[in-house]
């Protein structure tokens, strides 16, 4: 029960950063200013999708959990019931 809802408060921060957008600042000389936009560009994306694919993993991880825990219910109703009998 702990780890979901670590879990939960970890899709919460990362939901949080990826509402920013923009997440770093390349900065430069302005002859190369479109060598620097397309670094700001790239890095700010690469960032971007990394979170992206945090926040699916724990996204599958609350999911694995909580089949886990109608599992062990699951099971423990079954034996519950077997041994009512």
């Amino acid at each position: 029960m702990a780890d979901l809802a670590i879990n939960f408060l970890n899709l919460f921060i990362v939901t949080q950063v990826l509402r920013a957008g923009r997440y770093v600042e390349v900065t430069g000389a302005p002859a190369d200013a479109d060598k620097v936009a397309l670094a700001n560009h790239w890095l700010n994306q690469i960032i971007g999708w990394t979170f992206m694919i945090i926040g699916v993993v724990i996204i599958l991880e609350v999911c694995f959990e909580l089949w886990r825990m109608v599992k062990a219910r699951r099971t423990l109703r079954a034996t519950i019931s077997s041994t009512a009998l």
